[in-house]
C-alpha cells in the first residue's frame, strides 16, 4: 500500500477529523508534522525491551492509526508476540486492516471495546 502525500491535503469539513482523506495520507502527514517521528518510534520500541530486560510478550497500541509502532515492534521483536491495535477512527481502522504486515495481529475499534 502506498501512502499519499499530505502536501495538498485540505480538510473536507470545517472541523478537522480522521476522515478518509486524512487516513489515506496520514503516514506522510505524521512524518512531515511530528519532529523526529520515525526516530521516536524506533527508540520507543527499543527502549521497551531495555526497560523490561527482555522482549515484551505483548504490545498494545492505542490510537494505532496505520499501525506504525506495532510494525516497528514486529521488525524488532518478531511476529511471535501478541500485538493488539486499537483505533477509534473507522476510516483509519479500515486502512489498518489492509496493511499486510499486520495480518496476524488483533485489531479493534474503540467502539467495539465499549459495547
Amino acid at each position: 500500500m502506498t501512502d499519499q502525500s499530505s502536501v495538498s491535503h485540505r480538510p473536507q469539513s470545517e472541523q478537522w477529523q480522521f476522515d478518509q482523506s486524512v487516513s489515506e495520507c496520514f503516514p506522510d502527514m505524521a512524518r512531515r508534522s511530528i519532529p523526529l517521528y520515525e526516530q521516536t518510534i524506533t527508540e520507543l520500541v527499543q527502549m521497551s525491551g531495555r526497560i523490561l530486560g527482555r522482549a515484551p510478550e505483548s504490545w498494545v497500541e492505542i490510537g494505532a492509526a496505520r499501525g506504525r509502532v506495532v510494525m516497528e515492534a514486529i521488525n524488532h521483536y518478531g511476529d511471535d508476540k501478541q500485538y493488539v491495535l486499537i483505533e477509534p477512527s473507522q476510516s483509519m481502522f479500515d486502512l489498518l486492516n489492509k496493511e499486510q504486515r499486520l495480518n496476524n495481529t488483533i485489531k479493534t475499534t474503540e467502539s467495539a471495546l465499549v459495547a
